[in-house]
């Protein structure tokens, strides 16, 4: 009885150990996990936070040389390592134009950096193979260049800081705040849309010339964006049909004009939206 009890505890405890040690075998063979990436949200904040530089990686689903990139050098336990350096994010170009267009990106894979401010510090393009692209990122700048924090240079900010901007801004400037808040809203990025979106319902009628001038924008999701926050902000069930053609948008879109006069919303070629007076 008694060693047939004391096999008993010897087998629990035996199958206790391999429960305990087959995790840490797991663990010790397990490769570094990958190049992380985050929301361009999230990547400002946890910059600011970890005190690391940023890369910006801009990509598209139909791109040979990223998909190649990716399953390479992305996948390079060196490359990973060196990434770690930086707080990661992933732009589409296609879903997100307007950043694209601020970094000025001619071509991709295209690699932008900046500092932990959002502040542009170098960029490189094109496709790297492992070794080259794990030399790049460990000599790559970390800190401020000359160039950085100029006027004319791009810089990455959130959401909150361009909604925080709006009462201090009037005219050009203002309508520029607005048109970037709604390209947020627009674009694929998913943090920081809830906070564009509330943003601008909560300037109400001033937003509306600003809102029409994009329902009749070339890109699909601008023109469904801005239809959307009319159609909330409003409380109107006037047709507009982001899908339709340009003809039969043009009479949605004049219809749209008209219901929310005054005269200084009418669509003409050189109408501009309306800002707050400085």
């Amino acid at each position: 009885m008694m060693t047939t009890l004391l096999r008993a505890l010897l087998r629990a405890l035996l199958l206790t150990c391999c429960v305990l040690v087959l995790p840490l075998h797991a663990r010790a063979a397990e490769p570094p996990r990958g190049i992380a990436f985050h929301d361009v949200e999230d990547t400002l904040t946890l910059a600011a936070e970890q005190g690391k530089p940023i890369v910006l990686y801009f990509t598209a689903d139909w791109c040979p040389p990223c998909q190649r990139m990716q399953a390479e050098a992305f996948a390079d336990p060196a490359v990973i390592r060196a990434s770690e350096r930086f707080v990661w994010s992933k732009i589409d170009i296609d879903r997100n134009q307007p950043l694209a267009a601020r970094f000025a990106v001619r071509g991709i894979p295209s690699f932008v950096f900046l500092d932990e401010q959002g502040q542009l510090l170098d960029r490189s393009n094109g496709y790297f193979s492992p070794t080259k692209f794990r030399e790049l990122l460990q000599s790559r700048p970390v800190g401020p260049t000359p160039a950085a924090g100029q006027p004319d240079q791009p810089r990455l900010e959130s959401v909150q800081s361009k909604v925080d901007q709006l009462d201090q801004l009037s005219g050009e400037a203002w309508h520029a705040a607005m048109t970037d808040l709604l390209e947020q809203l627009a674009s694929g990025q998913h943090q920081g849309r809830d906070a564009a979106r509330e943003a601008l319902l909560a300037i109400g009628e001033p937003a509306y010339p600003v809102l029409l001038q994009a329902m009749g924008s070339d890109r699909l999701a601008l023109r469904a964006a801005a239809h959307d926050l009319l159609v909330l902000g409003t409380r109107r069930a006037l047709d507009f049909d982001p899908f339709a053609p340009a003809e039969q948008r043009a009479i949605q879109l004049a219809a749209w004009y008209q219901a929310l006069q005054p005269p200084a919303t009418q669509p003409s070629d050189d109408a501009a939206p309306q800002a707050p007076e400085g």
